[in-house]
């Protein structure tokens, strides 16, 4: 027998390279089995071409690298992009502080309106979390066909006036039609604030920037007790109802203010909105319209 090499021309040996890498699981023979014979040929006749690195796809670098550190490039303007962030987190905020400041008041507008009965008391307190529910259930896909900003817009409307709709409540019906529609402004803002702010995030900013909404939530709750303390006089400890005095400060101004003062952080959220870009999921290319808005002229760097 001879010991000769075979001789395949450059096509074969090219083939074969191309069959080592690319070869699918279609065909008449398994993938293994034509891998195998190509590398035979490979190894047999074009030992040139053995150990030839396989193309790998270009790679686009994610950092640049200093003598000491490194630093992420980002096209984008992130203080234009925190702002309207931070605008449609103040949604969170008022929903974090209509949720705990009735806690509050709850002993000074049951002694106004006289609520002796258990449901009166549990309609008072539940009736904005009745509204939050049809909020949040409709704010979706009213969102998906007007846009999210008209939504929030709506939303910072109702909590200005249903703030102060809520303080100046003459009557028990008054106070529960401005709860309810509280609540629908409580429901939209928790579910829209943080969708808008993820769908005008960057990828490499989303976490952060959604994260403004939980902080600012938590904030609210926060805000709502220190002005609870701050509005209302001091007690004796264990003070019930029908201790309370009907003409004491709390009984017949503080609870309105406790409510009332929503509206100033209500205003400006609602104020804000209007300077925030607008997206509707629905309408093509609208958020790379507003991210060609948000491109800084030179790219900047985030450390």
């Amino acid at each position: 027998m001879s010991n000769a090499q075979p001789h395949f021309s450059g096509w074969h040996c090219e083939f074969s390279h191309k069959m080592a890498w690319q070869t699918g699981t279609g065909g008449y023979f398994r993938a293994a089995d034509v891998k195998r014979l190509a590398k035979f040929i490979r190894q047999v006749a074009c030992p040139a071409i053995v150990n030839r690195p396989h193309p790998q796809p270009p790679m686009i670098p994610l950092t640049s690298a200093s003598q000491n550190s490194e630093v992420r490039e980002w096209p984008f303007h992130r203080a234009y992009i925190f702002s309207i962030s931070m605008i449609a987190a103040l949604g969170g905020l008022m929903f974090g502080y209509d949720w705990v400041v009735i806690g509050g008041a709850e002993l000074f507008y049951e002694k106004f309106f006289t609520l002796t009965t258990a449901w009166q008391v549990g309609w008072a307190m539940s009736s904005a979390l009745i509204g939050a529910l049809f909020g949040a259930m409709f704010s979706g896909g009213l969102s998906d066909k007007y846009g999210r900003k008209p939504l929030l817009l709506f939303s910072g409307f109702l909590f200005v006036a249903t703030s102060i709709g809520t303080g100046l409540a003459a009557n028990f019906s008054l106070f529960i039609a401005s709860r309810l529609l509280g609540g629908v402004a409580i429901g939209i803002a928790s579910n829209l604030s943080p969708l808008y702010i993820a769908e005008i995030a960057p990828a490499a900013m989303r976490g952060r920037l959604v994260a403004l909404n939980q902080l600012a939530i938590a904030f609210g709750v926060v805000a709502a007790q220190v002005a609870n303390w701050a509005i209302a006089k001091p007690m004796p400890l264990g003070t019930t109802i029908a201790q309370l005095p009907l003409d004491s400060w709390n009984v017949q101004v503080a609870w309105r203010w406790m409510f009332g003062v929503t509206a100033l952080p209500a205003t400006v959220f609602f104020v804000a909105m209007f300077f925030a870009g607008s997206l509707k999921r629905a309408v093509p290319g609208e958020l790379a319209t507003f991210w060609q808005k948000s491109v800084a002229v030179p790219t900047r760097n985030i450390p």
